[in-house]
């Protein structure tokens, strides 16, 4: 932005702005975020006298190096996501242990994604639908169950409705705000 006489409008971290959104993996992130402190953006509260700002995110954060490369300057990051494998919702949790006692390895969103498309398309099945236009019909009627990636079902168009997480980095460890974790005793 430009003042009418054409000079730039300097805004200042905390004061004008509350919040960066930066659009990117975890890579580039964890890098970006040391180098918004350089810049006197004040990451995490780093310096207690100037306002904080908060760094936003898209998924795909979720990852050690990202923690491990951002350091306490990704402290505080807000983010969304679709699947946090550390989950304590007891379907998350029983879908993760079964993929890693089948495949001895630990799923990612892709494999979240497609157990969900399966148990979709299962369940349509399962109804025994018609031609094409009785399965999509299927679809929208479809009540979803036990999502691992807060799928919920389809709108009127057919576009999937999802409630994402809500994540954030606290004391160096990845920690689900929204929806509200369950307690890992349950």
């Amino acid at each position: 932005p430009q003042l009418p006489d054409g000079s730039p409008v300097l805004l200042t971290p905390g004061d004008d702005f509350q919040a960066v959104f930066v659009p990117d993996g975890f890579k580039r992130v964890s890098m970006i975020a040391p180098a918004m402190v350089y810049e006197d953006i004040n990451l995490a509260d780093t310096y207690q006298k100037k306002p904080p700002v908060t760094l936003l995110s898209t998924a795909g954060l979720i990852h050690p190096e990202f923690i491990t490369r951002g350091g306490r300057y990704v402290e505080g990051a807000l983010f969304v996501d679709a699947f946090y494998m550390d989950s304590t919702e007891p379907g998350m949790r029983r879908f993760v242990d079964d993929f890693r006692t089948t495949y001895d390895r630990d799923p990612g969103l892709l494999e979240a994604l497609g157990y969900d498309t399966l148990t979709v398309v299962r369940g349509v099945l399962a109804r025994e639908p018609g031609q094409r236009p009785s399965f999509r019909r299927e679809l929208e009627r479809l009540a979803l169950q036990g999502s691992v990636t807060g799928s919920q079902g389809f709108d009127e168009t057919g576009e999937m409705r999802r409630d994402l997480l809500l994540m954030t980095v606290d004391d160096d460890e990845f920690v689900q705000l929204r929806p509200t974790p369950l307690p890992e005793n349950m």
